[in-house]
């Protein structure tokens, strides 16, 4: 069984030419704040392994970021890593949220199986197909318009089929969440869009 051995965090800044300065100067226009767990147990490489990659992966868009903008005067651009959350179900949800400036963030998200640390398929946790739970989010997103609350495009029915990604859930307390990004099925203004299914007993 896999368990949760410690936790590991990185801050660091880049300037507009990419050169590392500290991270309370002025003149930083990208700011990188993370956290993210490590694990010890059998199967806990894999999941180290993806918690590396995704921290490196960040930090290469922020030196990416800092290099091509050569606006010293615009606000920092913070990407946060968000801690795992351990399930009843012997599972775990990695959730992250990147947000840059003012603009409202856009999450991503991982679950795994505590048992071996192989990442869960939302289709075979469910028990539904691609099509099932797409009609299930379009009755969901109904009923939220039924009871007033029109936030959602006119199209929202094509948008949802459209940008359904079998990757954007997580387990929590209310079972499972299905999300989808600013400006995907309503206003960017509106924010993640996020669905809650009953989640199985065992996953």
């Amino acid at each position: 069984m896999l368990s949760q051995n410690g936790e590991r965090k990185l801050s660091f800044s880049y300037d507009i030419n990419g050169k590392h300065i500290n991270n309370s100067s002025e003149s930083a226009v990208t700011v990188l704040n993370l956290s993210y767990p490590l694990f010890k147990g059998w199967g806990s490489a894999k999941l180290n392994l993806y918690c590396s990659r995704f921290a490196a992966a960040l930090k290469s868009y922020c030196r990416k970021i800092s290099v091509s903008n050569n606006d010293s005067n615009r606000l920092p651009v913070i990407i946060n890593m968000r801690s795992a959350v351990f399930t009843s179900e012997a599972s775990l949800s990695l959730c992250f949220e990147v947000s840059q400036g003012r603009n409202l963030p856009y999450r991503f998200a991982s679950v795994w199986s505590l048992k071996n640390g192989w990442p869960l398929s939302l289709i075979k946790v469910t028990g539904l197909s691609r099509r099932k739970l797409i009609e299930q989010l379009v009755l969901k997103t109904e009923e939220r318009i039924s009871r007033g609350l029109r936030i959602y495009y006119g199209d929202y029915k094509r948008l949802i089929h459209r940008r359904f990604n079998k990757d954007n859930w997580y387990l929590g307390d209310s079972g499972i969440s299905i999300f989808f990004q600013p400006g995907e099925i309503a206003p960017v203004i509106e924010g993640i869009q996020v669905f809650s299914l009953e989640a199985p007993a065992q996953t």
